[in-house]
């Protein structure tokens, strides 16, 4: 409930408490739940408000890095069943029908719903018509339906029909994390009446149907099933609001953008050396810390004993680190990734940054995530990689491939990998739109393109 409702509701409450005369002998209030309770107000002599608990979001590890309230909206604890609202009201009442529905005009049957509808754009509720962004005095929102079959994708959270503290309800966990929220089956209300309570859930979303201007969606429950569906504007459902972390940020002067990838990885919006995210930057050899200067293959920082190889048809060194077979003199010391202070984005960025992984890398790729475009930006040709979880994007020139912090990409045995001095790269080709991930040597110069540390 809004601070300024709150005040003016303590104000003509205290004011009645106050009355002696014939004028007002009895104090009426209205519950959320629709029930009306009168006092006598001689009987009354001290009105007084407690504060409101401060919001509990429950971070489930989700992809899109959604946040989930502990509670209903009107609720405690998350066993409470809260209020109940109709789709884009902000206040609950006695009557939920289409006759008391604020975006319903019974006199227009080609066009009843003038606000919400598919051809005024309007696909999810403005934040004055969303329950949980008019009255919360915190940032937050109803949840998308995306939002919602996120929360029940078997991949992310496992659900199960249980009690809290004898309330029948849902409660959904993370995979990832273990945390939990506590959905209670609250029913709804029809009418004047509520239905289900006990037995079934209904909660709205914040998106409007796409078939049907009269629906919107939301998510339904009984003790057997749980999942999205689209259903009746006007009836009276619990709402649980969500919070969105921001999904770009800076760290030591770098800026960052979260594409909602399984991983939770955030990826920088541009190159070591670049100031702009269509710049190359510069390019390293793989373990090197400062730029490469032209110089050949054997001033390589992890090269020894640079000599002829029969065995590779050419002149090599070998190998003082990140060997596990085979390496100068017999050297291994079976590492696999760079350590932090051969790693350029850690040694260049700062420690809360290092250069990608191979899984990295795929998952930025995997077609389920995310959608790649070869295309132009700012006149330069390159690859803009979009999120299908919250259409966040970055952009990857492709004057040069990209390295990542691993030796090889599991395609070569480690004697392979060692004699020719492989290390994993990510592989980008404009005219052939090929992107993936391979070996390259260790003296070839890719760019790099950071990501936050995890």
């Amino acid at each position: 409930m809004g601070k300024r409702t709150l005040f003016l509701i303590a104000s003509l409450l205290l004011s009645l408490a106050g009355v002696q005369t014939a004028f007002a002998q009895k104090m009426v209030v209205k519950t959320a739940d629709g029930k009306v309770v009168k006092y006598n107000v001689t009987k009354v002599t001290e009105v007084s408000f407690e504060e409101a608990e401060p919001v509990e979001w429950i971070d489930l590890g989700l992809p899109s890095g959604t946040l989930w309230a502990s509670c209903n909206i009107g609720a405690n604890n998350p066993e409470d069943y809260g209020y109940y609202f109709a789709w884009g009201e902000t206040e609950t009442k006695e009557n939920y029908t289409w006759s008391t529905y604020f975006d319903y005009d019974a006199d227009d049957s080609s066009n009843r719903h003038k606000k919400y509808n598919k051809d005024s754009g309007l696909k999810e509720l403005l934040p004055e018509d969303d329950a949980a962004s008019a009255i919360l005095d915190v940032e937050c929102k109803m949840p998308s339906k995306k939002q919602f079959e996120e929360l029940l994708n078997s991949k992310y959270t496992g659900t199960v029909w249980t009690q809290r503290d004898g309330v029948n309800g849902y409660k959904i966990t993370s995979i990832k994390n273990g945390n939990s929220i506590f959905l209670p089956a609250a029913g709804f209300y029809n009418s004047t009446y509520p239905n289900s309570q006990g037995s079934n859930g209904y909660y709205w979303s914040r998106t409007l149907s796409e078939t049907s201007n009269s629906s919107a969606g939301a998510i339904y429950f009984s003790s057997s099933s749980i999942s999205t569906l689209d259903t009746g504007r006007m009836m009276g459902f619990s709402v649980r609001p969500v919070q969105a972390p921001p999904t770009s940020g800076t760290t030591d002067g770098h800026d960052w953008v979260d594409l909602g990838l399984p991983s939770g990885t955030l990826w920088a919006t541009m190159n070591v050396g670049s100031n702009a995210p269509e710049g190359q930057g510069d390019t390293f050899r793989w373990g090197e810390t400062e730029p490469y200067d032209g110089s050949g293959a054997e001033t390589y920082k992890f090269y020894g004993n640079w000599h002829w190889s029969e065995d590779a048809f050419q002149y090599v060194g070998d190998l003082t680190k990140y060997c596990s077979s085979c390496g100068y003199e017999g050297f291994a010391d079976g590492l696999t990734e760079l350590e932090p202070e051969d790693d350029a984005a850690t040694v260049i960025w700062g420690s809360e940054w290092q250069m990608p992984s191979k899984a990295q890398c795929d998952e930025l790729g995997n077609s389920a995530n995310t959608t790649i475009s070869f295309t132009t930006q700012s006149g330069i040709k390159g690859v803009l990689i979009t999120s299908k979880m919250n259409d966040n994007s970055i952009f990857l020139p492709t004057q040069k491939d990209y390295w990542t912090r691993e030796k090889d990409n599991g395609s070569h045995t480690d004697t392979q990998t060692d004699l020719y001095r492989y290390a994993t790269f990510l592989f980008l080709n404009w005219n052939g739109q090929k992107y993936f991930t391979y070996s390259s040597y260790r003296t070839d110069y890719y760019s790099i393109r950071p990501v936050r540390k995890q």
